[in-house]
């Protein structure tokens, strides 16, 4: 999330400034300016000095239809992320003075790591196809999918993804699974790859992943081919409870 905000950030500078990155524990009282219940938060600065956003279309930047940011981590999604977990992100912006974003999320204290939901040994051994075109994401996924024992190949477009799958099945090692990202701006998105896919192996396993929880083809995955859906951002049992539901289905 983080990430998603300094990349546009760092686009907005476009090389004539710095980029600054902060972070801070507070405590909210029950009455507080930003509007969030009382407790304690981390709150987040990113602030660029690049040319800055026109007060009639800063109202817009957080829209999942956005397109002034190109990324899956745009600053729809990474508000997204960050409501989805209680918070809350706050932008502003002047002409010919940058713009700044704060964010506000609740701080729990360490706990330790839920158990997988999988027996020990149940994935391992398990072919994935991942396709994203975020190469961090395509990063954490792996990381992920090695926990429980899988071998992943990744991806990061749905044409590299299709071609993968074809090579998988001349070489006699189909993937087991497929995870896609729904929109891939400039490529072939979730939908398009598993149509794809699907002219390969009509039995094939996928599962769809987006950062965008209101977007309407991801409540109706199963209409669309898939046997799963993954909401962004995800952690390791959120991953493995989806793989779960694709093998079962």
């Amino acid at each position: 999330m983080v990430i998603g905000i300094v990349t546009c950030a760092l686009r907005a500078n476009a090389d004539r400034g710095d980029v600054v990155v902060g972070a801070e524990n507070l405590h909210l009282e029950e009455q507080n300016s930003v509007g969030l219940a009382e407790g304690d938060y981390i709150r987040l600065l990113v602030r660029d000095s690049g040319s800055g956003i026109p007060s009639e279309q800063l109202k817009d930047i957080l829209d999942p239809l956005c397109d002034s940011c190109f990324g899956t981590l745009s600053p729809a999604v990474c508000n997204t992320v960050v409501t989805r977990h209680g918070g809350l992100m706050v932008m502003s912006s002047s002409t010919g003075l940058g713009s700044a974003y704060n964010v506000y999320l609740p701080a729990s204290p360490g706990e330790e790591p839920p158990p997988s939901p999988f027996a020990e040994g149940e994935l391992s051994g398990r072919r994935v196809l991942v396709m994203d075109d975020d190469p961090f994401i395509q990063q954490v996924a792996s990381e992920m999918l090695a926990h429980p024992g899988c071998g992943v190949v990744t991806t990061g477009d749905g044409s590299e993804a299709v071609e993968a799958y074809a090579r998988s099945l001349e070489d006699g090692r189909p993937f087991d699974l497929v995870l896609v990202d729904l929109t891939v701006p400039g490529g072939k998105g979730g939908l398009e790859t598993l149509a794809g896919i699907r002219e390969l192996d009509r039995e094939v396993r996928a599962i769809i992943c987006s950062g965008y929880f209101s977007d309407p083809q991801t409540p109706l995955f199963r209409e669309h081919g898939f046997s799963a859906a993954l909401p962004k951002p995800y952690d390791l049992a959120d991953l493995e409870g989806a793989l779960r539901s694709a093998l079962e289905d």
